[in-house]
């Protein structure tokens, strides 16, 4: 919600210097040059520990959903989102060749059994995309589709859908894929629901006499801790109107 707030301020007043001729790029275009001259003065290659991979990839995300259309919505249900075009981008290669990594990594998303949702999908081919380089291909296919841009953005307050942002748009992308990213693309449920990669701990556990277990639920995620104790003593399951207990 904070970023569409923000996003909703920054685009009104970008708008409104445009009209008086002041500004010619897009704040979230800005935004996104100013990440990427902080992950190229590191110079090395990123990783999810990086404190600047969240931020690309949720501005690339708002920068694809600024001024999509909802087509075939009804009512505001089956709501579209960036990965609704991507999809289904390889069946509209006219003149052009295609890109069987693109295909391939497209494929492999769309049949995941780790993700649910088309959000999940798309920042899924997101995080694929950098470490393989592809990031630009789709948004540069889509750009040489006039109408199908037109199907999916408009050209008001979108950026994919405008002849200028579009092509400032293409020459970041392409600055992107200089950099080298190492990413842990084999866990990817969590995109469903956030960018952020949960923790992942593998604990050795000592022989005991008992073994005392704790599970819960926090934010619909799954969690578990098992928890040894010596000499401990087994106590019957309680329940008290929450989502966790001990064993």
């Amino acid at each position: 919600l904070r970023h569409v707030i923000t996003d909703v301020q920054s685009v009104h007043t970008w708008m409104m210097e445009r009209s008086n001729g002041v500004s010619q790029t897009h704040p979230l275009l800005q935004e996104l040059r100013g990440i990427l001259a902080l992950l190229k003065s590191t110079n090395r290659e990123v990783a999810d520990g990086d404190y600047h991979l969240v931020p690309l990839c949720e501005t690339l995300e708002r920068v694809l959903r600024t001024g999509l259309k909802q087509p075939n919505s009804l009512f505001g249900l089956n709501k579209q989102d960036y990965w609704s075009w991507i999809e289904p981008l390889q069946d509209y290669y006219f003149n052009q060749k295609q890109n069987p990594l693109l295909r391939q990594l497209v494929s492999q998303i769309a049949n995941s059994p780790k993700l649910h949702t088309p959000q999940g999908r798309g920042r899924c081919f997101i995080r694929r995309a950098l470490c393989q380089k592809l990031i630009s291909v789709p948004v540069e296919h889509l750009a040489a589709n006039k109408r199908l841009t037109s199907y999916w953005y408009g050209t008001d307050h979108s950026i994919v859908g405008d002849p200028l942002l579009i092509k400032e748009l293409m020459s970041i992308l392409f600055e992107v894929t200089e950099i080298d990213f190492q990413l842990d693309v084999n866990h990817c449920s969590f995109l469903d629901e956030t960018w952020i990669i949960p923790v992942y701990m593998s604990v050795s556990l000592q022989p005991v006499r008992e073994l005392g277990v704790k599970v819960g639920f926090v934010s619909r995620v799954h969690a578990d801790k098992n928890i040894a104790f010596k000499h401990a003593t087994v106590l019957p399951i309680q329940t008290h109107g929450s989502q966790s207990f001990d064993h």
